[in-house]
């Protein structure tokens, strides 16, 4: 059972907003549409207000399923005020906005506890822009570099191994690092499927997440009606971890997006707008894991597979 003493670690999706059109987004789910109509930021005050109920929080991860985390409207504050409260936080960026006093700045924010992510998809700008639709690579290099420089946190590269990269990724992966002029520098992929998406009109391939994610809108959830009810084996509650939206909502995690598919009218999904979110909380995981509610393929199939390799 998941209790605010219990929870460790929250990823938080911050806005909606993002400055590039990846084409293997989240955005591009057509189920995302009514999610990103309005522009939205998580309220600051309420954010800092909600995060100090859960006593034991260790970890904070600023991922942007949906968005470009540094664009939310008071991320240095926020990063700040998290960093007074010892948290350590991991944060994903496509490296793109803003100029070299922002990341001078945030990179000063974090201590060598922090690590933060730059999306880094090839070597040239012929290679770079053929995934992120809009962004300029010469301009994360700057930024990168700016950002190296005046930091003490973990620097990683995420490259997602491209078919147009794959020929000889050795050399892709030294020619980013070289551009990047930095020593030690962590290079992280991802794996790929050339299979086009159904629901993505624009992809050629797709990520293994977001075939996970796919499956699950296509074959859409089920209702535990059955009278054996399958077993949710839960990596949140084995984790000690949740997701908050940018709405505000709280459920298990970021993958199956819960908050579409429950009846609001018969459950009420936790939400850090509620004057007294706490009693929502308690009852909705309460329910969650006794198996009330929605059990969808990527909760039994997804986490019940990734449970059974940590416990060997």
């Amino acid at each position: 059972m998941l209790t605010l003493e219990s929870i460790k670690t929250i990823n938080i999706e911050l806005n909606n907003i993002c400055n590039l059109s990846c084409t293997l987004c989240q955005r591009n789910n057509s189920e995302m549409y009514s999610y990103l109509k309005q522009k939205n930021h998580l309220d600051y005050d309420t954010l800092l207000k909600t995060l100090d109920k859960f006593k034991n929080l260790q970890e904070i991860y600023l991922f942007g399923n949906l968005s470009e985390p540094v664009l939310y409207y008071k991320f240095l504050n926020l990063i700040k005020e998290l960093k007074k409260r010892n948290i350590h936080l991991t944060i994903s960026t496509n490296g793109n906005p803003y100029s070299e006093s922002f990341w001078k700045d945030f990179g000063k924010s974090l201590d060598s506890n922090d690590t933060c992510i730059f999306a880094i998809d090839g070597s040239t700008q012929e290679k770079y822009q053929q995934y992120r639709i809009n962004g300029k690579l010469s301009k994360v290099i700057e930024n990168y570099r700016v950002f190296a420089r005046n930091t003490k946190a973990k620097k990683v590269v995420q490259t997602i191994k491209f078919p147009w990269l794959e020929e000889d990724l050795n050399k892709e992966f030294e020619a980013i690092q070289n551009l990047i002029n930095i020593d030690q520098i962590n290079l992280s992929t991802y794996k790929f499927i050339k299979k086009p998406l159904n629901n993505h009109t624009t992809d050629n391939i797709q990520t293994e997440e977001d075939k996970i994610l796919n499956n699950f809108y296509n074959r859409i959830i089920k209702k535990n009606k059955e009278k054996q009810k399958p077993q949710i084996d839960c990596f949140s509650l084995f984790d000690k971890n949740i997701y908050i939206n940018y709405l505000g909502d709280i459920i298990p995690c970021c993958f199956t997006h819960e908050e579409l598919l429950i009846d609001r009218d018969k459950l009420k999904i936790p939400n850090i707008y509620q004057e007294n979110f706490e009693e929502t909380f308690y009852t909705f995981f309460k329910d969650w894991y006794s198996n009330k509610i929605y059990t969808t393929d990527t909760c039994l199939e997804v986490c019940s597979n990734k449970l059974k390799y940590l416990r060997r």
